[in-house]
């Protein structure tokens, strides 16, 4: 094959009323080979009242043709289509280092990408295929997956680029996706709570307990092994983590059937166990005499709990029972809620959830809105019926003062 050239101009000539351009370009075949082909392609009109001269039709076959063209030939492996690229280096050489739910999410994704654009060349790829596919998930009613099949378009093509795949601008930042609102899970109120722990077993009550009162996911307890739990009034060290008296070490979980590490870092804590839980797990490791590595809340067998029968058999029962949604992550919110209400520091309320910035632990804190109704009443009787009663009426300073408690 004869040594690839830039198309700097292309071909620009008069085809009747409009201004064509023609040029070359690589195609892969459907046996996988490269062919050279010649194509053509309207610029504009050259006759008429929106007639524009040759130098403006040079500059638009530029931006809009010749400019993809060539920086494509600049990298010819991105031939290769986009589904021979996540089969052959997009998964072997970052989905293999994700751990297990990020496995699970690529692979989700991958079989909504690879069916609708796995043929289609990395040089080739649009903005416009993205934004229909995008647009198809979102008419089916799957719009989180619509901006999940954005992302890791976009990551794929990021990393194609490091590894001289792909030349330009990254198509998946061009895609639009209409706002989203995401449904928060609610808070559970203090009746609500101890409603839910009353009609629950051991150990699920136990699970629920600590996960309300620590901030540990299911995840994280499906994996506590006895080993990691400190129920005497001395200090132990396991692993290399030390752990006070009364507490027990999160550094594992269990998801999808594989252990492994936990989500992020900052999840890797030491969380104490409240006094009245002490006696609860203490009673259930005397029943069981379990071995160190056993697992805290398992099934009969020692596997451990099945957190979605669990959610299914349990937790939506009582739910439908008291008229509220119910779920593990549920009990996260609420206790990132309720630390909030006893004026627990925010400082130490990041700690406790596990969270990197303070930012995720805002949006895990519920207002109580019967507390700002209190806030919203005292101001109004204050505006209302200040001077009436003798009530001085607050200043500015002091209103600003009095929004910022709450």
């Amino acid at each position: 094959m004869s040594r690839r050239r830039l198309q700097l101009k292309g071909s620009l000539y008069k085809d009747g009323s409009w201004w064509r351009l023609r040029w070359w370009e690589d195609v892969r075949t459907a046996d996988g080979t490269v062919k050279r082909v010649r194509r053509s392609s309207v610029v504009g009109p050259c006759k008429g009242p929106d007639a524009i001269s040759k130098r403006e039709a040079q500059l638009r076959a530029w931006e809009n043709v010749l400019s993809h063209v060539n920086a494509a030939m600049t990298t010819p492996a991105s031939l290769m289509t986009l589904g021979q690229y996540i089969v052959q280096h997009f998964e072997p050489e970052w989905v293999w280092a994700r751990k297990r739910a990020g496995k699970l999410y690529y692979q989700y994704a991958f079989r909504r990408i690879i069916p609708a654009l796995g043929d289609i060349s990395l040089r080739e790829l649009r903005a416009t295929d993205i934004q229909r596919l995008c647009k198809y998930l979102i008419d089916e009613g799957h719009g989180r997956t619509a901006e999940q099949v954005r992302t890791v378009i976009h990551t794929i093509i990021e990393h194609a680029r490091r590894n001289g795949y792909f030349s330009g601008e990254n198509p998946a930042k061009m895609v639009m996706l209409p706002e989203r609102v995401e449904k928060i899970p609610q808070a559970l109120t203090w009746e609500q709570a101890v409603e839910v722990l009353d009609r629950l077993k051991s150990p699920i009550r136990e699970m629920v307990l600590l996960s309300m009162t620590t901030s540990a996911n299911v995840a994280e307890l499906c994996a506590l092994r006895w080993k990691r739990v400190n129920l005497s009034d001395e200090t132990v060290v396991v692993d290399g983590v030390t752990i006070p008296p009364h507490c027990f070490a999160i550094v594992e979980n269990y998801y999808r059937g594989e252990f492994g590490s936990t989500k992020a870092k900052a999840r890797n804590r030491v969380q104490p166990i409240p006094s009245v839980v002490v006696p609860l797990l203490a009673g259930l490791k005397l029943s069981r005499m379990p071995a160190p590595d056993d697992l805290v809340f398992s099934s009969r067998n020692g596997t451990p709990i099945d957190a979605h029968n669990v959610n299914n058999r349990v937790f939506k029962v009582i739910g439908q029972e008291l008229g509220i949604k119910l779920s593990w992550h549920v009990f996260r919110h609420t206790c990132a809620t309720f630390m909030e209400r006893i004026d627990m520091p925010r400082s130490e309320r990041i700690a406790l959830m596990g969270h990197a910035k303070g930012a995720m632990t805002d949006r895990y804190t519920h207002a109580d809105i019967e507390r700002r109704r209190g806030y919203v009443n005292d101001l109004a009787e204050r505006l209302v019926h200040g001077e009436k009663e003798g009530i001085p009426t607050p200043t500015v300073e002091e209103l600003r003062e009095l929004y910022e408690r709450e």
